[in-house]
């Protein structure tokens, strides 16, 4: 809703303002894993927790086993966090936050708004001169 009304005021403004919707494809089968091992580290969150998630996603790897017999390593998954899994979310919200936040240092408060929930992220600005 507040986006809607930030819109809404930039609407009526002679300034030349704008509004920006993203929405991030494909959000869990695209987190890199190694973009998110270092995004862990960098926010400081504690080594138990990082020592979890490289335990799940270190080394994962796909096996092709014919009659049951032998298995055979098909391919290491480089990327992608698991769908349903209550841990994925708040690991792409982790990797998504330096993005925010960089978005957030080029836009003054004042001048601007920024809202996501999940992969969608809203956008407005009142003067595109700032």
């Amino acid at each position: 809703m507040e986006i809607d009304a930030s819109a809404r005021i930039i609407d009526m403004k002679p300034l030349l303002g704008g509004i920006l919707l993203l929405d991030i494809k494909d959000v869990f089968p695209s987190l890199h894993h190694a973009f998110l091992f270092m995004i862990l580290r960098l926010i400081g969150v504690p080594v138990g927790f990082l020592s979890v998630v490289e335990t799940i996603y270190l080394l994962s790897a796909a096996f092709f086993r014919t009659a049951g017999v032998s298995s055979t390593l098909l391919l290491y998954y480089l990327g992608g966090v698991l769908q349903g899994c209550p841990l994925s979310a708040l690991l792409f919200l982790f990797s998504i936050d330096p993005f925010l936040e960089a978005l957030a240092a080029v836009i003054p408060k004042q001048k601007g708004m920024i809202r996501a929930c999940a992969d969608d992220i809203s956008v407005t600005i009142s003067d595109l001169h700032c």
